[in-house]
């Protein structure tokens, strides 16, 4: 059951028709109690239908027969299928008492809770695969308790959604979940999955949950209500989507000792710099490390990494102060001295690097010890001033002067990937069966920052 319990919600229904539940109206529809707006897409761009006046929603719930209906029937029909929060929040004091005896705390001894209370003539919904006991359980923290009643889904209208083959739109009535463990995506990453043309959203919800005393890894959530619209039509319904578009970057497991893989195939850690162009006069450019950058290197592909017919794993790493044999420089007593803007640097010996590098071809580098290489990263930063106008004229915003920093082009970082074993022998292709692409990662890619190039080699299992 752990493999096949699925439940979806929380909706909320009123107690004399639970089948005929309240879900999230999606963003398209703008149903107010004066007037109601659709947003359609005109030549990609989201235009309201009733441009003269902007409408701010007062409904929020539709219920699941009313789902087709259009947004103008919805009117006509006096509303009576729309709803705003069926809930309100309440605040309380909350005592906290001594161990030792049935009194409030002297001190600290009182504390304000906030409380979600529902209507007395409403329910929440949840959808499940299998039928649950009805009888109390404990729901959340706190050890607050509900009663559970499970009813078999009778309502033919929804049971004749859910097998509706979706085309090119759809809207989610959940926060939708997408990515990996580490990140989080507005749409599936699979390559299968169509491309989302246009999206209809708000910001991102956080979403973060506690299992078998657990508290998971944040995470941001797609709202419910979110539409979306691909380039091609799915043409499946909900049950018949594709698993391989959640299979590689997977769910979140309930905690680290479960025994059935419902977290991520594939694992992502963070990326370190390996090597950083500095410039030197009569180079121009020399790349950078230390013994404990290419330590961490050499522990992530030891075993993939192979010269002269041994693993990297079997090579020492260089002493401090080793250069490259390409290196350009002063001779003096048989040693090489190199200029930078802190001062000068001399090179003991020259060796053929090439193995460090994860292309195989050697650069003009040195490595320099741990000590020096703060000092040096700090040196190599590329930075930038920057303002920010007035919308309305070419002068500087108050507060709107600041300063950018970024790494150098031409860093050579490294971070591993690891891969659980699978048993389905299915083969993860991330980049379309190619081993390097380009990408934007970090932030203001508009303004040129954040182009890299990303290569996979030897993806190791575990």
């Amino acid at each position: 059951m752990n493999a096949n319990l699925f439940v979806a919600g929380p909706f909320w229904a009123k107690l004399e028709s639970k089948q005929n539940f309240y879900i999230p109206i999606p963003w398209n529809k703008i149903i107010a109690k004066k007037a109601v707006d659709e947003w359609q897409l005109k030549d990609s761009k989201w235009e309201l239908e009733n441009k003269s006046e902007k409408l701010e929603p007062d409904y929020r719930w539709q219920t699941i027969d009313s789902w087709v209906t259009p947004t103008k029937a919805i009117r006509i029909d006096k509303y009576k299928s729309v709803a705003d929060h069926p809930w309100k929040y309440v605040s309380f004091l909350h005592p906290k008492i001594k161990h030792s005896e049935r009194c409030v705390q002297d001190s600290n001894g009182l504390f304000l809770e906030n409380s979600v209370q529902m209507s007395e003539d409403t329910c929440l919904v949840y959808l499940s695969t299998y039928p649950i006991e009805n009888g109390w359980y404990r729901f959340g923290g706190e050890n607050h308790l509900v009663e559970i009643e499970s009813e078999e889904i009778k309502n033919k209208k929804f049971l004749n959604l859910l097998n509706q083959p979706i085309k090119r739109t759809f809207a989610l009535v959940t926060p939708g979940i997408w990515g990996s463990n580490r990140f989080s995506s507005r749409h599936p990453q699979h390559e299968s999955f169509p491309q989302t043309m246009d999206m209809l959203t708000d910001k991102p919800v956080p979403y973060r949950y506690r299992a078998k005393g657990n508290l998971g890894r944040g995470r941001y959530a797609v709202p419910s209500g979110s539409v979306y619209v691909l380039t091609e039509p799915l043409n499946k319904s909900w049950w018949e989507w594709d698993e391989a578009w959640f299979y590689w970057y997977g769910n979140e497991a309930g905690s680290e000792k479960s025994e059935f893989n419902n977290e991520s195939i594939i694992k992502f850690e963070y990326a370190s710099i390996l090597w950083l162009p500095v410039f030197c006069p009569g180079q121009p450019i020399v790349w950078i490390s230390s013994p404990r950058l290419l330590q961490r290197y050499q522990r992530i592909v030891g075993d993939t990494v192979k010269y002269d017919g041994k693993s990297l794993k079997e090579i020492d790493i260089p002493d401090p102060y080793t250069g490259s044999r390409n290196l350009k420089g002063k001779q003096s007593l048989g040693r090489r001295t190199l200029f930078f803007n802190l001062g000068f640097l001399t090179i003991n010996k020259t060796i053929d690097l090439s193995p460090w590098f994860p292309s195989g071809k050697e650069k003009p580098a040195v490595i320099v010890d741990d000590s020096d290489i703060s000092m040096i990263h700090d040196m190599a930063l590329y930075r930038q001033s920057r303002v920010r106008l007035k919308p309305d004229q070419k002068v500087v915003d108050a507060g709107g002067f600041f300063n950018t920093e970024a790494l150098p082009e031409g860093t050579i970082l490294v971070f591993p990937i690891a891969m659980k074993d699978d048993k389905s022998g299915k083969q993860w292709e991330p980049l379309n069966g190619t081993q390097s692409t380009d990408i934007y990662l970090g932030g203001l890619e508009s303004i040129g920052f954040g182009h890299c190039n990303l290569t996979f080699n030897g993806v190791v299992n575990i």
